[in-house]
């Protein structure tokens, strides 16, 4: 769980352990980030939000989500970044006028153990 404050600290502030995404369901509220851009809160308190992956100079963060691993991935401060074209076929659509639900799942087990259909899609 992240500490209570983790949304209002500047960034240089958070330590490594504190870069987490809560596993859990959240309602999620349309909104925009300091910079005017769109995106998905799921807990505004905790500054958790879904959006874009931001291309961070030397993080290589677009290519990190394309790789196989979970490790390349965990590349924000807990924030949710998914690929742009994702977010504007899927996630722009369905959440960015209204509410939504999201659920973020624990790392227990593979993806595809949880959900048969879904063979593959986290190799």
């Amino acid at each position: 769980m992240a500490p209570p404050d983790i949304g209002s600290r500047p960034l240089s502030r958070v330590k490594p352990s504190e870069k987490i995404t809560a596993a859990g369901r959240y309602v999620t509220e349309p909104g925009r980030n300091t910079h005017g851009e769109d995106i998905v809160w799921l807990d505004y308190e905790a500054a958790l939000s879904m959006h874009r992956v931001r291309d961070v100079p030397g993080e290589h963060r677009p290519a990190r989500l394309r790789t196989p691993g979970t490790a390349d991935k965990r590349i924000s401060f807990g924030c949710i970044n998914v690929p742009e074209r994702f977010y504007d076929r899927r996630i722009d659509p369905l959440f960015s006028r209204q509410a939504g639900v999201v659920y973020v799942l624990p790392e227990t087990r593979p993806l595809h153990q949880l959900f048969g259909f879904a063979r593959g899609a986290d190799r």
